[in-house]
């Protein structure tokens, strides 16, 4: 089962992640605190899956996505892949 204490995912990593995704959409304008505080919001969720999110967002919204909406997308794939190491086998 996913335990977010054991992911361990650096604050730079996703400042990182999420800068590089802010020229993809027009008109975003965040400071270093709000990219702190996306940082806070999703360092417990493993980087490939913030990642992935971010390209799927990309994709289908016109707005930089909120916290929200990228936890749902990194979350579900935490699950989706619980779920097939559990009935699936590895």
């Amino acid at each position: 089962m996913w335990n977010p204490k054991k992911v361990v995912t650096k604050q730079e990593d996703v400042i990182g992640l999420v800068g590089t995704y802010i020229p993809m959409f027009q008109g975003c304008k965040l400071d270093k605190n709000s990219l702190a505080t996306y940082s806070k919001l999703l360092m417990d969720l493993p980087l490939e899956n913030i990642s992935v999110a971010f390209e799927m967002l990309t994709t289908q919204t016109k707005f930089f996505p909120t916290v929200a909406e990228i936890r749902e997308i990194a979350e579900r794939l935490l699950w989706d892949i619980e779920f097939r190491e559990q009935h699936m086998g590895k």
